[in-house]
């Protein structure tokens, strides 16, 4: 049998938060954003990310999904995210494993870390 390659990662989430706040939020840190009424997709070059209404309840995830972005102004980027509904959980900041990091909890349990990374 011949291997296989996996050529993308799709998550999906489903929930009875607002998706429009949670599109919000993702446009906000620097994502493009697509969709609407519901339904909204994050495409990237190998994950793309999916959220719609719809969720029977919300529960706290058992460890949860993070999004790493990589951004050109880390604090910019979390003041914009908390403009739209995020709440920064830690920093900025620099990390011990080289970085300039946020962490953001937004709308519909997202959970970003918006980092540039720092010389020694």
């Amino acid at each position: 049998m011949d291997t296989a390659t996996v050529s993308g990662l799709s998550v999906i989430m489903e929930t009875n938060d607002d998706v429009d706040r949670a599109a919000g939020f993702l446009s906000a840190v620097g994502l493009e954003v697509e969709g609407e009424d519901g339904f909204v997709q994050v495409k990237g070059p190998s994950l793309n990310l999916t959220i719609m209404r719809g969720a029977m309840i919300d529960t706290t995830p058992h460890g949860g999904l993070l999004i790493q972005l990589r951004v050109a102004d880390v604090d910019a980027a979390a003041k914009a995210a908390t403009d739209h509904g995020g709440e920064v959980g830690w920093g900025p900041a620099k990390t011990d494993f080289g970085t300039y990091s946020a962490y953001v909890k937004g709308p519909a349990g997202l959970t970003v870390e918006l980092l540039t990374p720092v010389g020694d």
